[in-house]
This record gives C-alpha cells, structure tokens and sequence, in this order.
C-alpha cells in the first residue's frame, strides 16, 4: 500500500536549486518546519556571523497538521537534483512513512521538535534601517565577484580584495573594494544597475562572505537594507518566495573611512579606447600570459604610442600607434604603471569604453560597459621611465597566423608533443616519443621569408604557443630563434608585438634530440635466409624379378635383396626403373605356359618311354 502524502508542494526546478544554495550558504544541514500556510526556516552560523529566514509557499501548498520538522543535508539534495532542469516541476512532499521526497528522490525525514538544534530555532533578526539599495542582481552581483575571485595566471583562485565597504548618500554612494590596494565604484540612482538607493550610512563587510551570498535565480533584484551597528540584510522576493540573509559588518571602519576621505588626486586624460579596440587590447593581454613567465607589464605613454612591455624572465613589448585610439593625448615625461597580468586581463573583461589617466602617484585606467558598473584599476608603482627592452631574433619564417593556427590545432591532438619548424620543403612537423605524430607540408607561396634553419619547440612551449595563436588574432605572424629561445613577432589590427619565449637550452636540446632520433633512417633489414628445398618424396613400386639380382642400397639409403628369378620385389621406384631398363626385372608377371603345350611336352615324354 502506497504511503499517504502528509504535506507537499510543486516548485520548478530552478527555484529549488536557487534556494538550497542561498540556504547552503549559511547551512550545510536543512531543518524545516511544516505549518498549515506555509513550509519555513531560519538558520545561524556563528563562525561566519551570517544568518537566514525564509518562508515557502505555492498555491499547491497543503498541511494536514498544524507543525512538524524535517531534517536532511543541503549537499546531498543538490547533487541528487543535478539532473533536474530549470524548467522541470519538481513534488516535494513528506509522507506518512515519515520521509521527505524531492520527486523520485528520498532524502531526509521527519525529526522530534525537542530534537531540533537551537542554532535552527533562532528567531529573524530585526534591524533598524539606516540605508536601502534596490540593484540589479546580475550586474551587482558580477561586479562583486570579480572583485572577490580574480584568476592569476597559474590558475590558482585567489582573494584579489578582503572587504566591501558602502558610503550611502541617499541617491548617491560609493562602494569600496579594498585591502592594501583598492577598486573605487561611483554609483548614483539611475545607473544601469542601481535602482534606488535612500538613506545615509557606512558599513563594512568581509568580501568573500558577503559575495557567497549573493544568489541567482530566486529573483532579478536584490533589496539590500543597511542597518543600525552596520548589519546588512539581503532580501528576495520570488513568486510564493521570500528568501532573507543577514550578515554582521567586519572591524574595517576605520580603514574604510581613511579611504574614503582620501582626497580624490587630481587626473589627466591621457588615452581613450573603444568597443573592439578593448577587446584586441585585453586579448592581447590574455595572449602575452600565456606564451611568457613574467607577471607585470609596464603600461606607458609617449607623445606618439602607447608601450606595454614587460622585461622579468623574458623581453616583449606590445606598442599602439596614436591613430589606433578615440583620443589621445599623450604625454610628455616619460612614466609608466605597473600592473598585473592577468589581473589587467580579467578587469578588461565587459569593459566597452576604456579611458587612461595619469594620477600623481599612479596610472589608472576607468572602464564602462552595458554589463558592468563604471570601475577602476590602479597600477601598483609609477615609475619616471619608460625603458622598452629591445627584443632581437633570427626569423626563420614569416606568413599568415591563420595557416600556422591550424597547424597548432591539428598537431595539438599529439600528446607529449616536440614541435620542430624545418624547411627543406617547409614543413611543420609534431614529433611524439614513439612516432611522428602530424606532419604538414605549408604553401611556400604563403610566406613572405623562409630562412634554412627551424624552431626547435619544447612540449610546454607548445601548449603555450597555441593559447597564443588562441588568444591574439595576428594577421601576420613571424617566428623565429635567439639561441635556445623562440622569438615571435606578430600584428593584430591595434598594433604590433615581439617577444621572446624563453626556453632552455636542456628543454631545446630535448626538442632537437627527439626529432632527430624519429628522423632517423630504420636500420637496413638483414638478408633473408636461403633455406634448401626439402627431397622430394621417395615413392615405392612392386615388381617382378627376371634375373638374380644381388643385395644393393636404395635410393632411401636401405639395403634390399638379394632376390631370385620368380620373386616379386618392393623397392623405390628410382630403383625399380633401372632393375626393369637391365631387363632384370618386369612391372608384370611372366607368362604361364599353354595347356596345349604343356600337353604335347607331356606326349613327347610318354613317347620317349
């Protein structure tokens, strides 16, 4: 018999998961009542000074008791909802076998209220609102975790600022991310994604807590009420849903407001770049971090180009002509900031409208886009100089970026590969440990210089070479040799870049060694072994003897005989055939006499007596 349905609700499958990961946030345990309206919770975290409160319930919703509990964990529901769609209908329902069904799946099951850990008991704070900002939530939510999660270039997930801080100013404010360096957002009400904004207060956060926090999907804009001691309260509203979280300020307000009141320093426009010009720029950028070593590029300003080089572990520039940008005023001195990398790179990202100011004490660079607040990034040094490093190189082939792409691409399936450039014809060659991999024989007509000589390439360079051809679109590309090092010169439609890759010369000499060893001629194959034919088969004969034949040796190497006058004999036919050519021997039997002459004998001998 089917166990009866005690309480449920129908959910789509999007709103589901978006609730259990604003619940996961501050829990990874659920313990939920079941009343008569409405299915509800609340959950603290001291560690993490953060709490929750919501409250659930469809038109479906029915409740045959006035007040039960349920309990499970919200990691092991997520997984076992993975495969639910978005749009999918989802039952949830508690039965009076006890358990707790999310569709086919069973997880969790009723719990005694006196059971039930305080820390789900605690009642919803109340707190006595200073400032409200209604926001966009996607483009909120994106400017704060790319504050929050910035990608190095090694790939390893690091906290680019440790606070949030907001100055609320009625319809307007500013939002700080900061620790030992800081990332300055303006917003007044009005702004693509600020809706409202009321009230007058300060307050603080810790950025990685505050941007978990932030949830996608239970509904489009986030109410975020700053209140009395600085406890912020984040609240959506979905259709039959209300989702609340409350976080405690952190001890910052001092270093906030230092901030704050720094006097704005006094800027001057030095360049301005737009729409795909931005986007060259940051592909370029993404495109120098994964072919070089070094982490900082120096980011400067003549009168006549715009110079970002780089010159630890390895020498390359990237220069813009004045004629490439909107504006361009260029300067005088000569100054350079210093940035990151791939931090510069992951700022860029939506940026449409990017603009370039000098500041006394570093360069900043403002971007603006439809997806993205207004934002800053600031270089960590301002250096009196602008040394580009001169990057020198044997060119050993010049043509399109696209042919050699292709070539990456394909002999990219190789794995463990040794690239090696040659030209005698001109050809690309993936060589494996074992076997030569890809091989492709490239147009000569193609190319504007071939020079006989090649590029030895390591492995990992490999790699690395191919997230260039990825990542910067040249039209033109031109490689080549400095020693064990490989030089590259290429030229996108915003300008020009050289650069120097430097490999080892233990890394080339490997590259060189296992092109050599799988070019080597196999060894000559030694003659194939004469064998002599087998003797042909000895066949055996019956005969007749006509004469006495002696004791002789077969052609099989036996003796036979000796034989009698009369006798029949089996031998080898090789030696039959002389018996019978001597007339000593017949393949048929002698003739038996006549009757009528053994008759008349026999008369003549009867006469005779």
């Amino acid at each position: 018999m089917a166990a009866r349905v005690i309480a449920g609700f129908t959910i789509d499958g999007g709103t589901l998961k978006s609730f259990l990961s604003a619940y996961g946030a501050v829990s990874s345990d659920f313990y939920w009542v079941f009343t008569r309206d409405a299915m509800q919770g609340t959950a603290l975290d001291p560690p993490r000074v953060s709490a929750i409160g919501f409250r659930l319930s469809p038109p479906d919703y029915g409740c045959e008791t006035d007040r039960f509990w349920v309990r499970g964990s919200v990691e092991t529901l997520l997984k076992l909802l993975r495969h639910v769609k978005r749009t999918d209908e989802v039952r949830v329902e508690v039965r009076d076998d006890n358990k707790l069904y999310f569709g086919p799946f069973q997880h969790g099951e009723v719990e005694k209220e006196d059971e039930v850990y305080e820390s789900f008991k605690v009642p919803t704070p109340k707190i006595a609102v200073k400032a409200r900002l209604r926001v966009a939530l996607d483009l909120f939510r994106r400017i704060v975790k790319r504050a929050a999660d910035e990608k190095r270039r090694d790939y390893i997930v690091s906290t680019a600022y440790d606070n949030i801080g907001f100055d609320v100013r009625d319809r307007e404010g500013t939002i700080l991310f900061f620790d030992d360096k800081v990332s300055r957002v303006d917003f007044t009400w009005g702004d693509p994604w600020m809706l409202h904004s009321e009230g007058h207060t300060k307050a603080t956060y810790t950025l990685a807590r505050f941007s978990e926090l932030l949830v996608l999907g239970i509904s489009n804009a986030l109410d975020l009420s700053l209140g009395e001691g600085g406890i912020a309260e984040l609240s959506y509203s979905g259709d039959h849903l209300e989702v609340k979280l409350w976080l405690a300020p952190v001890d910052a307000k001092g270093r906030f407001e230092e901030l704050l009141a720094k006097p704005v320093a006094e800027r001057k426009m030095v360049w301005r770049l737009r729409n795909e010009s931005v986007r060259l720029l940051e592909k370029t950028l993404r495109a120098v971090s994964s072919i070089v070593r070094a982490e900082e590029v120096n980011l400067g300003s003549t009168g006549e180009d715009l110079w970002i080089y780089w010159k630890k572990y390895q020498n390359g520039y990237f220069q813009v002509g004045r004629y490439k940008f909107e504006e361009f005023v260029g300067l005088e001195e000569r100054l350079s900031g210093v940035f990151g990398i791939s931090d510069l790179a992951a700022w860029l990202k939506d940026v449409e409208d990017l603009s370039c100011f000098l500041e006394p004490e570093a360069v900043v660079l403002v971007g603006k886009g439809e997806k993205i607040a207004p934002k800053e990034i600031r270089s960590s040094e301002l250096l009196k100089e602008i040394e580009v490093p001169e990057v020198k190189g044997m060119p050993v082939f010049s043509g399109p970026a696209s042919i050699i792409g292709d070539v990456f691409d394909d002999a990219d399936a190789a794995e463990d590969t040794f690239l090696v450039f040659i030209s005698r014809p001109f050809e690309v060659e993936a060589v494996g440990r074992d076997k030569v991999y890809y091989r492709a024989t490239l147009p000569l007509d193609s190319f504007k210089h071939i020079e006989e000589n090649y590029v030895p390439v390591n492995s990992s360079y490999f790699r690395m070479l191919r997230g260039f051809f990825t990542s910067f679109p040249p039209a033109l590309v031109t490689l080549g040799r400095l020693g064990s090092n490989i030089f590259i010169s290429a030229e996108n439609p915003l300008g020009e870049l050289r650069a120097l890759v430097m490999q080892s010369g233990e890394e080339a000499r490997e590259a060189i060694e296992a092109y050599k060893e799988e070019m080597k001629p196999p060894p000559a194959a030694p003659p194939p072994e004469v064998k002599p034919l087998p003797p042909p088969p000895i066949e055996y004969v019956t005969l007749h003897i006509l004469a006495d034949v002696p004791t002789f040796v077969g052609a099989d190497h036996k003796e036979y005989g000796p034989f009698k006058v009369g006798q029949e004999a089996w031998m080898p036919k090789l030696n039959a055939e002389g018996l019978v050519r001597e007339g000593r021997a017949s393949w048929m039997p002698p003739a038996k006499p006549r009757i009528e002459e053994i008759a008349e004998e026999a008369l003549k001998e009867l006469e005779a007596l």
